[in-house]
């Protein structure tokens, strides 16, 4: 186990002692989360051993329940649950990207399919990023991208769609335009459209 911690903490350190490039996410280091595994099955493993037979079963109802209550928040809130904080982080949400993956984009297209006027393009702008936009477009088919035009100036769009990436808060504003459509988890935003008054 000694070898199994070593190994996890190594990269950690490393990266902090030398400065090495640390990027938004911790893509960088995901080959270390099967060792975070380990030590920790390690340590609940430990953690059980140390109750007496009757406790035991205390433990276990007490991490099944845990999971229980996991698992059923993540299907609520499916399929945004990545977008998930503990009830620590979930105080300070708002000063952390929400969606960075941008999975509310394509759910946002959806609702503006069903509900944008038919009788002229979707004329739609992405803050912050527009490389969304790409990704989200292609699941839909061709007749459904043609009802779209993507713009790079807010000049252009007559929604704008945001997924918090770069917002503090639950409020994002552009002068001349209103929130018509928001997606919430938790209590804080992760997505809304916003259409040109």
């Amino acid at each position: 186990m000694l070898l199994t911690a070593a190994l996890f903490f190594a990269p950690l350190f490393a990266t902090f002692l030398i400065k090495g490039l640390i990027y938004d996410t911790w893509r960088h280091l995901y080959f270390t989360f099967p060792l975070l595994i380990i030590l920790a099955l390690y340590g609940a493993k430990k953690i059980f051993e140390m109750f007496e037979s009757k406790a035991r079963y205390g433990v276990l109802v007490f991490l099944f329940g845990a999971l229980i209550f996991q698992g059923g928040w993540m299907i609520k809130n499916h399929p945004y649950q990545d977008v998930y904080f503990n009830i620590v982080g979930t105080q300070l949400a708002d000063k952390f990207t929400r969606d960075y993956y941008g999975m509310s984009t394509h759910q946002a297209l959806i609702w503006l399919l069903e509900n944008a006027p038919r009788n002229k393009p979707i004329s739609v702008m992405y803050y912050p990023y527009l490389g969304h936009a790409g990704v989200a477009l292609s699941m839909f088919s061709y007749q459904d991208k043609m009802r779209f035009r993507v713009e790079q100036n807010i000049e252009n769009a007559d929604y704008v769609i945001s997924n918090f990436a770069v917002t503090a808060g639950n409020d994002l504003y552009f002068n001349g335009f209103k929130e018509i459509h928001a997606v919430w988890i938790d209590g804080y935003k992760i997505l809304t459209v916003l259409k040109r008054s």
